[in-house]
């Protein structure tokens, strides 16, 4: 479906949102024992292929994962003053490195957003593990804030050279959710992910 609002081609996503999701877990391993700043990262974006493919076979390493029957209530066709656009949901047969179980495209007024949802087959070590508070850091081309909040861990960083803004949502059970956007602020992409069911995402159970 074509958007009233330019947005990023929706196959394009995925694999961003992908490495987005695994460089926050990367992040807050570091910060989840010590309110240090640790050691930038990698660019997001910069992600390779390679660790993609690794992510991708620890999903197939014999976790039970959600469905996407279990994980599609979270994206629904109106979050809040969010309206979805489009929805895609993985293939029957799994590409290597395919990250996000499921993404969609969402806009409000001259908005846009574009948000995936993974789930790692296991609860996440990053919220278990966290401890002390919230954790500021340079990355190369922005900065990133993480921190623990409502038994969940926030990962919040920002591009500065195309005011690229992105959050990253890690539940405890190791479903993650994460909004980009390019027209909008943190703070509106936090309404958005905030305006999902994650309470009851929370309760699934394996």
């Amino acid at each position: 479906m074509t958007s009233r609002h330019p947005i990023s081609p929706l196959r394009r996503w995925p694999l961003q949102l992908g490495a987005l999701v695994l460089a926050a877990a990367a992040a807050g391993t570091a910060g989840a024992a010590t309110d240090t700043p640790a050691t930038p990262a990698p660019r997001r974006h910069d992600m390779t292929s390679k660790d993609l493919a690794a992510a991708s076979s620890a999903r197939r390493s014999g976790h039970k994962t959600f469905s996407t029957e279990q994980l599609l209530p979270l994206l629904r066709v109106s979050l809040g003053d969010w309206q979805r656009d489009s929805l895609e949901k993985p293939m029957q047969r799994r590409v290597a490195g395919r990250v996000s179980a499921l993404s969609a495209e969402y806009s409000r007024g001259s908005q846009s957003a574009s948000v995936g949802v993974n789930d790692a087959g296991q609860p996440s070590t990053v919220v278990a593990q966290w401890s002390g508070g919230p954790v500021e850091r340079a990355v190369e081309g922005g900065r990133e804030k993480s921190y623990k909040a409502d038994g969940r861990v926030v990962t919040e960083p920002v591009r500065d050279a195309n005011h690229e803004a992105s959050v990253v949502f890690t539940l405890a059970n190791g479903v993650s959710v994460v909004a980009m956007s390019q027209t909008a602020d943190t703070a509106a992409l936090k309404s958005l992910i905030e305006a999902m069911d994650l309470a009851s995402a929370e309760k699934l159970k394996r």
